[in-house]
């Protein structure tokens, strides 16, 4: 009898934790108010954990806390200068809670924000005031926490406006759009348009006096001195065509063909304009018969002519008429004045 002997390899894999005597987990460095970490630049931005973390016994318990035994760590602060910081404990694997201070000893600190769940903290800080920063878990839990302090980026603002496409006729509405990041909004504004107006209110009414292009500046400033511009350009093209004359057979039989036109005048803007013609139904409605699309030029004298082709019907004789309506449209732009975009007229039908 053989017998074959196999070499077996057992691997263990060893799991270490930093432990202090007895395997309890080491306190963060900064567990501790006296050992609170100091930023000296900013951004600062970093995944603490607060494993080991523990409460001191004169430590402030922040006034939006849950109520539970905290395990928090601390930073601090000092800004050369005036400026608004914005400082986040993000939600990772639990809740959080953020708490600001000021003051010189852990029995002495008066709160200044504080904020749960997962807290994003706008301050208005003082230069040469040192702000201590005291993060945990919401409800007690200790791990990992993302945290975040930097100085407040300026604001976004933008224009907007309608209509769009202004004519001179037109009185426009200008609005700011505005959103801080840091929440403190407070906005103050400057417009300045090139045709000389001026205004501070985030939303006002104006009406350009010509056609042209007119550049509109706006500076809008937070409550805390940040600011941002904004600058748009508004083209103002007054366009205007109209249906000079309308034209369709007085008379007419059944199976006849004849031509109606519609005569557009232009002396605004050279665009495409496009003619629809209809036929009126009898107890109402309309039924389109006919759709044109042509270049018209720009002139002050001489009107572009559409003409149509219409063979009436003896649907047509039986009623005895047919009603036509032609209407105008602009294919690339607005009618400032589309009254007179529209015309009506009647031909008899021989019975």
């Amino acid at each position: 009898m053989k017998t074959k002997t196999f070499a077996v390899t057992v691997i263990i894999v060893l799991t270490l934790s930093l432990a202090l005597p007895g395997g309890v987990l080491a306190a963060p460095s900064n567990d501790n108010f006296t050992n609170t970490e100091i930023l000296t630049s900013l951004t600062y931005s970093a995944f603490l954990d607060t494993t080991g973390a523990s409460f001191e016994a004169d430590e402030p318990y922040p006034t939006c806390g849950s109520g539970f035994p905290l395990k928090t760590v601390w930073f601090a602060y000092t800004p050369p200068m005036d400026q608004t910081l914005i400082a986040r404990a993000s939600y990772y694997n639990f809740p959080t809670i953020l708490a600001i201070y000021t003051g010189s000893s852990l029995n002495s600190l008066s709160q200044v924000n504080c904020g749960n769940w997962s807290p994003t903290l706008a301050l208005q800080a003082q230069a040469g005031v040192t702000y201590y920063f005291q993060v945990a878990g919401y409800y007690g839990d200790e791990g990992t926490i993302p945290f975040t302090l930097e100085v407040a980026p300026p604001p976004q603002v933008g224009i907007s406006y309608s209509p769009y496409d202004p004519s001179a006729f037109d009185v426009m509405s200008f609005y700011a759009s505005t959103y801080d990041p840091a929440g403190i909004y407070g906005f103050t504004y400057a417009w300045t348009f090139s045709d000389g107006t001026v205004s501070d209110q985030g939303y006002f009414n104006h009406q350009f006096a010509s056609d042209g292009d007119y550049t509109v500046d706006l500076i809008a400033t937070t409550a805390d001195g940040r600011s941002a511009s904004s600058s748009t350009i508004i083209q103002v093209r007054t366009r205007d065509i109209s249906i000079s004359r309308f034209s369709v057979p007085q008379m007419a039989s059944s199976n006849q063909t004849k031509t109606i036109s519609v005569d557009i005048k232009n002396n605004r803007y050279a665009d495409y304009v496009q003619v629809v013609l209809y036929k009126g139904l009898p107890g109402g409605g309309e039924q389109q018969i006919g759709v044109l699309t042509i270049y018209v030029p720009a002139r002050a004298t001489r009107a572009t002519t559409f003409k149509f082709s219409y063979t009436f019907t003896a649907a047509d004789a039986a009623i005895g008429k047919v009603t036509f309506r032609a209407v105008a449209y602009l294919i690339n732009g607005r009618d400032a004045l589309p009254a007179d975009n529209t015309s009506i007229d009647t031909t008899n039908i021989n019975r």
